[in-house]
């Protein structure tokens, strides 16, 4: 009798996981620029955390053709002589520091957003 309990159970068990179908794993929603701030206002679950982790390193990449640029604006700087040169260089330098911290701090915040999305338990 309890075979044939165990058995019905096991039955009802599967027959139950086939009518609901396969588990969804929830979609992770790409983060847009006009998205950002709602979407870390509304922060809820890991995918929220992963799709921003995913937006941060998106922008960190996209920041390396800028500081391309201002380091070759720098080193072009760098050749002129004389006082006035001299301002120009520290505007130029200040550009590429700039560039070059805004690419850190996009990676941290990436990294930040990826570390906290594996403390949830879903």
């Amino acid at each position: 009798m309890r075979k044939c309990l165990r058995r019905g159970l096991l039955a009802a068990v599967a027959l139950g996981t086939i009518a609901a179908g396969p588990v969804k794993t929830p979609k992770i929603v790409p983060v847009t620029d006009a998205t950002v701030t709602d979407r870390v206002a509304n922060l809820r679950t890991k995918n929220d955390h992963l799709a921003l982790a995913d937006y941060y390193a998106a922008k960190a990449k996209a920041e390396e053709p800028r500081i391309d640029y201002y380091d070759k604006l720098f080193r072009a700087y760098l050749k002129l002589e004389g006082k006035d040169a001299e301002v120009l260089q520290r505007q130029a330098r200040a550009l590429l520091k700039a560039a070059r911290m805004t690419k850190e701090h996009d990676e941290l915040l990436a990294t930040a957003h990826r570390n906290q999305a594996w403390q949830w338990e879903e």
